[in-house]
């Protein structure tokens, strides 16, 4: 029998005499084009009716329905007939969610078909499909994923790859992708799915909806949330004009619906969402139906969110019921529903029974998952927390350990593989627990020197790390690396990646003892090859040793004090919800010293801090300004005082900035005598404290120095007078990255002046250095840069900048899973150098811009000294806890030990003083940040040069040893 619809997409089925549901069913062409065709076995007598009927309940148009032939049924007929069956019993199990019947079937026909035609037939295809949605609904993504895979290869292969059929498991395992949190793959299946079902079937077909459902939880897990909204709303109101408001996926989208609004706490619109899924569910499938849990779950975060805490019980224990007759009390799904009802306990402050069921859920989790996945963690933290809020801190400290060890190794991990946006977005998501940690200290144990100890410790670890992420340490190691590592080094990248990307899968087919068997098997195995190139390669011993507090203390010189600033968000253990548990952004110090514990200090609310940095900056920016002293002094009230104890004996302070303060000189700080910083410390910068480690060996320049200045712009694009020096070039928007018109940074409103007086600079440079090569002119080029080999020092004069625009800037408040997802550009081609040509256009394109994207690129792997002699070289974008987005963070990725740079434009002839007396004291044999200090204090003394504005421009971060490596 053949059913040839026209406009108008159906299912043929087939009754029997005595049935309450089909006996078989086709619906095999899922499009509105196509042939239906249902291959009837008589295997008793009787009536049989056959049905056709619209797949939309409110769809209309004709079909044409014709009998082929009569025959005697073949063996294959009969076979390909109980298939039939059997899918079709499967799919009305699968909708009354009858789960483990319908695997049960699914699994006789596959055995049944894979006999009878094949392992690579059609029939196979949409049969290991069928079986894939199994696990899928039972949110076990990975297995669905495996068989959702194998099945697109068999029906891409067979019935094409713009089949709609083939389109159908196409986004399904796109979804299974997202459930993984596979998003690069999800999102490309889940569009490329999009445009062929829209293109094929139409963008108001059923098929449609499901694959713009998956693209919606893409977005909602990224943290786009207005698109995401879009398109659940687009997929509902397409089942809606379709009549399919009583369908499975009706109510999936309404619960999707209320996530959305559940993450962007908007509990009063998201409660309406769920409240609508969970009805049309327990209509669906009754009050015992097992994925009714799921929802309850959803109803009882939203329930206590909005602070109604008998009713999200009533859902929580509602839930544990069902899962505990579907999947028992071990569970881990059921471990998952107790934590959130013992958060409920917290909420109505009965913190004794809070702690009680969030232990019980522990023992659970412990037993069947690895410590280092998600709700092993949040089960910790919960934990943690609990013991807090009963004043317990010492367990409270206990539990916070043994949760940031945790919390290390799955950063550890993260960080080992994806993209840098990924790791940006990763390292955002556990923020909160460093907060958590920092605030155990200095907000409830501000004298508990264990406290403090794990605190700093966190601190030490995870500040900057994504700038260690972004440095493909291996990578460069190896490239500097006898032949002998080189093999070791690749062995062990490829050791760790696989590592990683198996402890953060879980155990997915394995059991738990096989994974973790092959967790610890590669464990070892890594930790072989570390071993075996820690004996002989010392550059990777001080980069890989693990980074403890007291590894960071016994690099502290005995005359320094390290001072880590960093911004956290208070905790409250109290708090009734999510949206009350941290409060405003606030700066904290820790001091540490070579003997002693580290001692952790409160500075204040981070708002008012940088309002304060910002009027200081503008004041230093200015020699006219006569308030930069008054501003100075209440900078230091603010950040310097508070820890001036703790400083108070040491010669030189190693300050890790964070925040704002990344941008402003300390050495102009005053202190209550009217004495700048500067006078009575050497100061030097660190992206983190842990840089000390790195410190302890340095590598070999392959060259010489090499000075680079006056380069030969070219001609003006545009008619513009820039002051005489090296003025502030026009702020411009950055609309995407360099290198074409369309994905290029607009440079267009930039003009540089001709720098002839850097050429004074360099020869000055050049007399204490005569072994420097010298560039300048058409020499100064980016392609010279390119080719450099490591020399021992660059030292590069010419006109920097740093374009940041309004949109961009709004982007800066949000998290970086919101930045990842917003898809920004990336800030490090909005700061730059300018070279030879910077004024031509070529093509649309400026090839004499070298933007800190590029220079982090550069060979500077044993490169002593960077320092860059042009305006703005030190700012960028600040991120919290990562530092500088710009220059200084790109030469370090470049591999350069030291960086002196400049925090506002200085004239030419202030500059050529400043580089001049810091070249000679280094030739002196000085260290690279005492020969500044000295240019520093001699420059303030000369009549006219006191504003700090002259002598505090430009600051030293990294190893502060003389170019010869002394101390």
């Amino acid at each position: 029998m053949r059913v040839e619809p026209r406009g108008i997409n159906v299912v043929v089925q087939l009754w029997g005499s005595s049935a309450d549901s089909p006996v078989a069913e086709a619906d095999d062409e899922i499009g509105k084009k196509g042939i239906e065709k249902l291959d009837i076995v008589a295997d008793r007598d009787g009536a049989y009716l056959v049905s056709v009927k619209g797949k939309s309940k409110l769809a209309s148009g004709a079909y044409e329905v014709g009998l082929v032939e009569t025959r005697p049924a073949t063996s294959l007929d009969r076979t390909l007939y109980e298939v039939r069956q059997l899918r079709t019993k499967f799919h009305y199990l699968l909708e009354t969610d009858k789960l483990a019947q319908a695997r049960e079937l699914a699994q006789r026909a596959l055995s049944l078909a894979q006999q009878a035609v094949g392992p690579d037939d059609a029939w196979v295809g949409l049969i290991m499909a069928d079986l894939a949605a199994i696990p899928d609904a039972m949110r076990i993504p990975e297995e669905a994923a495996a068989g959702y895979e194998r099945a697109f290869e068999i029906l891409a292969a067979t019935l094409g790859p713009e089949n709609p059929q083939t389109l159908r498991v196409k986004s399904l395992l796109g979804n299974a992708y997202v459930l993984t949190e596979n998003y690069l793959k999800g999102d490309q299946l889940l569009s490329e799915a999009l445009e062929s079902e829209e293109t094929n079937l139409g963008p108001q077909d059923p098929v449609v909806s499901n694959t713009l459902r998956g693209l919606g939880i893409l977005h909602s897990d990224r943290g786009d949330y207005a698109k995401a909204e879009r398109e659940l709303e687009r997929a509902l109101k397409i089942l809606e004009d379709a009549g399919l408001t009583e369908e499975r996926e009706y109510a999936e989208l309404l619960t999707n619906l209320g996530y959305v609004y559940k993450e962007q706490q908007k509990f009063d619109k998201a409660g309406t969402y769920f409240e609508r899924g969970f009805a049309l569910q327990e209509k669906k499938f009754g009050p015992e139906s097992p994925s009714l849990s799921k929802t309850l779950s959803n109803l009882g975060i939203v329930a206590r969110q909005r602070k109604d805490y008998g009713a999200a019980e009533k859902y929580y224990l509602r839930s544990l019921e069902l899962k505990e007759k579907y999947v028992g009390t071990d569970d881990f799904d059921y471990a998952a529903v107790l934590m959130n009802l013992a958060n409920v306990y917290s909420s109505e402050g009965d913190y004794q029974k809070a702690l009680r069921t969030h232990l019980r859920a522990f023992s659970i989790f412990e037993k069947n998952t690895e410590p280092g996945q998600p709700p092993f963690i949040m089960s910790l933290a919960n934990i943690a927390q609990t013991y807090a809020a009963l004043g317990d801190f010492e367990n409270a400290n206990s539990v916070q350990s043994k949760l940031e060890s945790a919390v290390e190794t799955v950063i550890a991990f993260n960080l080992a593989i994806g993209s840098e946006r990924q790791k940006l977005a990763f390292l955002d998501s556990v923020a909160g627990r460093t907060d958590r940690t920092i605030s155990l200290n200095l907000q409830l144990e501000p004298d508990n020197p264990q406290a403090a100890a794990m605190a700093a410790a966190v601190v030490l670890q995870r500040k900057g790390r994504a700038l260690d992420a972004a440095t493909d340490t291996l990578e460069i190691l190896r490239r500097h690396s006898d032949p002998r590592d080189q093999t070791l080094l690749d062995q062990l990248k490829q050791a760790t990646t696989q590592l990683a990307r198996i402890a953060l899968q879980g155990p997915q087919k394995r059991s738990l003892d096989e994974h973790r068997k092959l967790v610890q098997n590669l464990q070892e195995r890594k930790e072989k090859l570390e071993a075996a190139i820690s004996h002989h390669n010392e550059a990777f011993r001080a980069q890989y040793q693990p980074v403890t507090l007291e590894a960071v203390r016994s690099a502290i010189p005995a005359d320094c004090a390290l001072v880590e600033f960093v911004t956290y968000r208070p905790f409250n253990p109290k708090a009734q919800t999510d949206a009350e548990r941290y409060g405003d952004l606030r700066y904290a110090a820790y001091v540490l010293h070579h003997n002693g514990a580290p001692k952790g200090v409160d500075l204040g609310d981070a708002r008012a801090i940088d309002a304060l940095v910002e009027k200081f900056r503008a004041a230093l920016r200015d020699p006219n300004r006569t308030d930069v002293e008054k501003a100075a002094r209440v900078v230091a009230e603010g950040v310097l005082e508070p820890i001036r104890p703790m400083v108070i004996a040491d010669a030189r302070l190693m300050i890790s900035p964070d925040g704002q303060l990344n941008l402003i000189p300390f050495e102009a700080l005053l202190d209550g005598h009217h004495r700048y910083l500067v006078e009575q410390f050497s100061i030097t910068y660190l992206a983190a404290g842990r840089d000390l480690l790195r410190m302890q060996v340095p590598h070999p320049s392959r060259d010489a120095p090499v000075i680079v200045a006056d380069p030969w712009f070219g001609e003006p694009n545009q008619t513009m007078v820039a002051s005489a020096g090296k003025p502030p070039l026009p702020r411009a928007a950055g609309k995407a990255a360099r290198r074409s018109v369309t994905t290029g940074a607009d440079f267009s409103n930039l003009y540089f002046a001709p720098l002839e007086g850097t050429r004074a600079e360099a020869r000055n440079i050049q007399a204490l250095f005569p072994e420097a090569l010298v560039l300048t002119g058409g020499q100064a080029s980016e392609a010279a840069l390119d080719r450099l080999k490591a020399p021992k020092i660059l030292h590069i004069a010419t006109h920097g900048f740093f374009l940041l625009d309004s949109s961009r800037q709004a982007g800066l408040n949000k998290s970086a899973k919101a930045v990842e997802t917003a898809d920004l550009l990336n800030p490090l081609l909005h700061s730059g150098l300018a070279l030879s040509g910077a004024n031509l256009v070529k093509d649309g394109k400026r090839e004499g811009i070298l933007t800190a994207l590029e220079a982090s690129n550069l060979d500077l792997w044993g490169t002593k000294l960077v320092t860059l002699s042009a305006c703005d070289t030190g700012v960028g974008e600040v991120k919290d806890r990562e530092g500088v987005y710009g220059l200084r963070r790109s030469f370090f990725l470049a591999g350069a030990e030291t960086l002196v740079m400049s925090l506002w434009p200085v004239s030419d002839n202030v500059t050529r003083e400043m580089m001049t007396a810091y070249y000679t004291g280094l030739k002196k044999g000085l260290g690279r940040g005492d020969a500044l200090r000295q240019a520093e204090l001699s420059m303030m003394k000369r009549q006219g040069r006191q504003h700090p504005f002259y002598w505090a421009s430009f600051i030293q971060s990294g190893e502060w040893a003389n170019l010869d490596g002394q101390r």
